[in-house]
């Protein structure tokens, strides 16, 4: 049995977890943050056919999980599925259920999961068959050099600060090709 939450269309969960999780928790609270959310809040539609749709984050805290999910959300549109892992015994789980027919199209992994397992999971995903072509996206408060140049060796394909930022991961999606730049902010001159 897999383990985690995916939310999936308008915000419908589907648990694949028994019991009340922190993960079920942090999608409580983010369906009744977009249910408030009017509709005038800024999603980046425009570019949701060429995202990702199905997400792995890896993460432990609750708080960034829900930032993350948030942030997910508003780059990808609502539609798209995140699933949570909570630890790197959940994200080990996935991975190596993953299928090339279901695997996630990114991975958001925390590097500073409880026992430094995080670059585990980073490792585990690169080796995975179906999952070694997935951009993987490190995330991090970290400042050592040592754990980012880690994290590159490894298969991250970018590593990101933490709390994610909309900013930042739509930077990294860009430069991979994953989301058109955002044309507004491009500047042209006539000649």
């Amino acid at each position: 049995m897999q383990s985690g939450t995916a939310l999936g269309l308008s915000g419908a969960v589907a648990s694949i977890r028994a019991g009340p999780s922190l993960s079920q928790r942090i999608t409580a609270q983010t369906q009744r943050r977009f249910r408030k959310r009017s509709t005038m809040d800024s999603i980046d539609n425009r570019f949701s056919s060429e995202l990702p749709a199905r997400v792995l984050l890896v993460e432990d805290n609750p708080e960034h999980s829900f930032i993350a999910v948030r942030v997910l959300h508003q780059l990808l549109g609502e539609g798209s599925e995140i699933i949570i892992a909570e630890s790197a015994d959940e994200a080990l789980d996935l991975i190596d259920r993953f299928t090339e027919h279901d695997r996630p199209d990114l991975m958001l992994v925390d590097l500073r999961l409880p026992d430094n397992r995080g670059l585990e999971v980073l490792s585990a995903a690169s080796a995975h068959e179906a999952c070694a072509q997935v951009p993987t996206f490190v995330i991090t408060s970290s400042l050592y050099d040592q754990d980012i140049a880690q994290s590159y060796q490894l298969g991250a394909s970018a590593v990101l600060n933490k709390p994610l930022s909309r900013a930042s991961l739509r930077e990294e999606l860009v430069r991979m090709g994953r989301m058109a730049p955002n044309p507004s902010r491009v500047r042209t001159t006539a000649h």
